[in-house]
């Protein structure tokens, strides 16, 4: 009988001492509800106060205008440079920054907005009352956005008061007809292609082909024959290359000896007292 009532006696003491564990632990946690409540509560204000707050104005004073992103073109500067330049400068002048639109991203957009813009003006403002020539000639270029290079062709167009770039396109390769195609895009986009009377270019196999060069299948793509003119130095180059291979000899590297000297010598000159070599008893 004793062991039983002392083992009933401590089953009472047990359950006593778990319920005053679990006590401050009922407590803890209603402690911790309260918290939480409180933690949701300042919250929910501090949301409020986020929310109802005005959000900053962005600025809305426009800068770039088409003189000035000429400028900049001209200066090869980028957007991000434009952007720490113009900054600089609109502190400088007591300008408020908040007030003007200096970001990089707009300053992009505004240049492209301004040179489209200023391109339309001009194919609409440009007029051609009688016949021009066309002129074009390959060139090997650095790409804008790499390393390597690229051909590309600038066209320009002359005439009786007339002097126009028409555009600088890339090459897919420096054949006859991606030239040609190049050159008639261009003629086609200023809408110059019924006063085109002549073509002026290089005397390589591109473009003198009698069969595949540039100047058959521009008329081709015309629709009548142009008359052909080679470009003046291109032929000057071949008449000077033949006499000097009369007079001197043929050369056996790429640079002439002679031709070395007289550059080195031409800093000591004096360039205004200076005599020919035909009325040069000495030469």
């Amino acid at each position: 009988m004793k062991r039983h009532m002392k083992t009933a006696e401590e089953k009472e003491a047990a359950s006593a001492s778990a319920s005053t564990s679990a006590s401050p632990l009922l407590s803890s946690s209603s402690s911790r509800s309260a918290d939480d409540d409180d933690t949701e509560t300042k919250s929910k204000e501090f949301d409020g106060a986020v929310t109802s707050s005005t959000p900053a104005k962005r600025a809305k004073k426009n800068i770039m205008t088409p003189g000035l992103t000429a400028a900049l073109d001209r200066t090869k500067l980028s957007s991000r440079q434009a952007a720490s330049v113009l900054a600089e400068t609109a502190k400088s002048l007591g300008q408020d920054l908040c007030e003007v639109n200096v970001n990089r991203m707009s300053i992009h957009r505004h240049r492209e907005k301004n040179r489209s813009k200023s391109v339309s003006q001009l194919k609409q403002n440009f007029h051609v009352n009688g016949p021009i020539t066309v002129h074009w000639d390959g060139k090997l270029m650095q790409a804008l956005t790499g390393r390597e290079h690229i051909d590309r062709l600038p066209v320009i167009v002359t005439g009786q008061g007339v002097r126009q770039l028409l555009g600088v396109p890339k090459l897919a390769a420096g054949t006859g007809e991606a030239q040609a195609s190049a050159v008639m895009n261009c003629l086609e986009e200023w809408k110059l292609c019924d006063n085109v009377s002549s073509t002026c270019f290089d005397t390589t196999s591109a473009n003198t082909g009698k069969h595949e060069g540039a100047c058959v299948l521009l008329e081709r793509k015309i629709g009548r024959e142009l008359l052909h003119l080679g470009c003046r130095h291109h032929i000057m180059e071949l008449i000077l290359a033949a006499a000097f291979k009369t007079v001197l000899g043929t050369s056996s590297g790429p640079d002439v000896l002679l031709f070395n000297c007289f550059r080195a010598q031409w800093v000591y000159t004096d360039h205004n007292n200076f005599q020919p070599a035909p009325t040069d008893e000495y030469a």
